[in-house]
C-alpha cells in the first residue's frame, strides 16, 4: 500500500510540474531533408500558427522538443516579433535579409490554404549554417511567416570549458610578459 501511495504523489507531481502545453498538437512528423540546404533536425508539423503572442508557450514547447530537452532560456514573443520582417519568399525559395551563420532556428508558418496538410501548420527547423547562408529552398508550398531564433544557450559544460581556455590564454600571456621583461641587476 506504501508503495502505491508513493507512486500515486509521484505522478500527480509530474502532472503539476509538467508545462502547460495542452493546445500543442502534432499534426505530422517532419523530413530534416525537405529544405535545401538540409536542418540538421525539425520538431514536426504543429496545428496552428506558433508565431503568434497568443502561441507563446506552445512555441516554447516545441522548440523544446527540437532541441531534445529544455530550450534555454524560453522564447519571449515580443524579443522576436521583428524577426518577422527578416524573410521574403520568391516562388519557394526563402531569402534571408542578412546572411545567417551559426546556429538558427527558424519556425515557419503554413496556411492552410495552400500546404498539403489542409490546415494551418507550424514546422520547426534547426540549421547549423557553417558558412554566410542567404537562402534556402522550402521544398514545400504555402509559406506564410516565419521567425527566427538564435541558437540555444550553451551547457554549463561548454561554458565550463570555455572558461577554463580563456584562463589558459591569460595565464600563458601573465608568464610571457613577466619573462620578456629586463633584469637589472
Amino acid at each position: 500500500m506504501k508503495y502505491v501511495l508513493q507512486a500515486g504523489i509521484a505522478a500527480i507531481a509530474l502532472a503539476v510540474a509538467a508545462p502547460a502545453s495542452a493546445s500543442l498538437t502534432l499534426v505530422a512528423p517532419c523530413d530534416a531533408t525537405r529544405t535545401n540546404p538540409d536542418a540538421d533536425a525539425c520538431a514536426g508539423y504543429y496545428d496552428g500558427n506558433l508565431n503568434s503572442n497568443s502561441r507563446e508557450a506552445d512555441l516554447n514547447a516545441a522548440l523544446d522538443v527540437l532541441m531534445g530537452g529544455s530550450f534555454d532560456p524560453d522564447v519571449v514573443f515580443v524579443d522576436i516579433e521583428d524577426t518577422k520582417d527578416f524573410f521574403e519568399v520568391l516562388g519557394g525559395v526563402l531569402n534571408f535579409d542578412s546572411p545567417l551563420v551559426g546556429q538558427q532556428i527558424l519556425s515557419l508558418h503554413f496556411g492552410n490554404a495552400q500546404n498539403e496538410f489542409g490546415t494551418d501548420v507550424t514546422v520547426l527547423y534547426l540549421f547549423n549554417f557553417a558558412t554566410p547562408t542567404s537562402s534556402i529552398i522550402l521544398g514545400q508550398d504555402g509559406f506564410s511567416n516565419g521567425l527566427l531564433i538564435g541558437g540555444g544557450v550553451p551547457e554549463p559544460a561548454t561554458w565550463a570549458m570555455m572558461l577554463l581556455g580563456f584562463g589558459a590564454v591569460g595565464f600563458s600571456m601573465r608568464r610571457r610578459r613577466r619573462a620578456l621583461m629586463p633584469q637589472v641587476a
